[in-house]
């Protein structure tokens, strides 16, 4: 009688490790193969990633043989997915009204949001960013060229306000501190998971920057920090309001090849 017992449990036992066996290709089958080009989220696709690594760690211990395709191919399809799932976009519309996860203001050293973008930042998302902003200078004082800061976006449709202060024409290495400016600005968006900016032509307003420069500069570094750093961040919308600036923005992204969409 014992001897019978004993002999289902192993039974049993192995029945619950075939039917383990079999669940772990299944998942494989499915995750593996199939999905890495389908999956446009930054996010699901780091979650995949984590995913196989598990099931390649299990299969690996318990020798189990994976169906599919092989670690170098899967990996390959997330990569390119990844790229795929990046973009950069040029859009004429008011930078109040975006729903990206942030919108970035061009800002003064002193986040006193008066005149242009910036003021339309304030009016739209109420005293909350002003108080937010009128903080953040009790604790540093000024914001220097090229630092990007983060507050709530109070009654706008996004989510938070990076910043930023550019360069003024006449400062000395404009190029290089807007080059800089935006990088901060992604980079920041980056460090609070931000999936989706959008920004205007920082300094081309009454800093005076020539706008053709600023779009040669915003787009390039864009597509840069894109190719380069992004892990959350998948999608840069070039908003401008006025006609001029968009097609500026929108025939200098065609001759950098780094257009994705456009939206007039």
């Amino acid at each position: 009688m014992r001897r019978d017992y004993n002999e289902l449990r192993e039974g049993a036992k192995v029945n619950r490790e075939t039917a383990l066996i079999n669940v772990i290709k299944q998942v494989y089958s499915l995750l593996g193969p199939a999905t890495p080009e389908k999956v446009a989220s930054e996010l699901s696709l780091i979650r995949l990633e984590q995913a196989l690594a598990v099931l390649r760690d299990v299969a690996a211990k318990y020798d189990i043989d994976l169906p599919g395709r092989s670690e170098a191919e899967v990996t390959n399809a997330i990569a390119v997915a990844k790229k795929d799932a990046r973009r950069i976009i040029i859009k004429q519309g008011d930078i109040t009204e975006e729903t990206t996860d942030a919108i970035v203001n061009p800002a003064n050293s002193r986040l006193v949001h008066g005149g242009g973008a910036a003021r339309a930042i304030a009016v739209k998302g109420g005293e909350e960013i002003v108080r937010q902003s009128n903080e953040i200078i009790r604790k540093i004082g000024h914001l220097p060229t090229t630092k990007a800061v983060i507050t709530g976006a109070g009654k706008l449709p996004c989510k938070f306000v990076i910043h930023v202060v550019g360069p003024q024409m006449g400062e000395g290495d404009e190029d290089s501190k807007l080059k800089r400016a935006v990088w901060n600005v992604l980079t920041l968006a980056e460090n609070y998971n931000l999936q989706t900016i959008a920004m205007p032509a920082i300094s081309s307003g009454i800093f005076g920057f020539p706008k053709p420069r600023c779009a040669e500069v915003l787009l390039s570094t864009a597509a840069r920090f894109l190719d380069s750093c992004a892990v959350s961040l998948q999608q840069i919308v070039m908003c401008n309001h006025d006609e001029e600036t968009y097609r500026i923005f929108l025939h200098t992204a065609e001759r950098l090849k780094v257009l994705e969409a456009s939206e007039g």
